[in-house]
C-alpha cells in the first residue's frame, strides 16, 4: 500500500462515504463509515471529520507558521505542553512521521 504525505485532491463527503476527486468527474472512494461500527450519527461525524482533515492539516500548518514568524515565538522557548509543540506532534502524526 502506498503512503501519501498529505494529499492535494479535494475531499468530499456524501453521507457516510468520503472520496477524493480526480480529473473532471472521476471519483475514487477513500473511506466508508458503515452504521454497523457505530451509530448513524457517529458514522456521519466520522465522515465529516475525515473529509475536513486535509483542510484542518493545512490550516494548522499555516497557524504554526504565523505564530512562529509573525508572533515571533521560538519553539525552543516552549515547554512540551505548549500548543505550538502539540501542534507539531499532531502534524507529524497526520503525515505519518512519528
Amino acid at each position: 500500500m502506498k503512503e501519501f504525505k498529505g494529499t492535494k485532491q479535494e475531499w468530499v463527503r456524501d453521507g457516510r462515504m468520503v472520496y477524493a476527486l480526480q480529473g473532471d468527474e472521476n471519483r475514487f472512494y477513500a473511506a466508508f463509515y458503515p452504521g454497523k461500527c457505530c451509530s448513524p450519527d457517529e458514522a456521519l461525524a466520522n465522515a465529516r471529520l475525515s473529509s475536513a482533515a486535509p483542510d484542518l492539516l493545512n490550516e494548522l500548518k499555516k497557524l504554526r507558521e504565523y505564530v512562529i514568524n509573525i508572533c515571533d515565538v521560538d519553539e525552543d522557548d516552549c515547554h512540551s505542553e505548549h500548543p505550538l509543540m502539540s501542534s507539531r506532534a499532531a502534524i507529524s502524526k497526520a503525515l505519518g512521521e512519528e
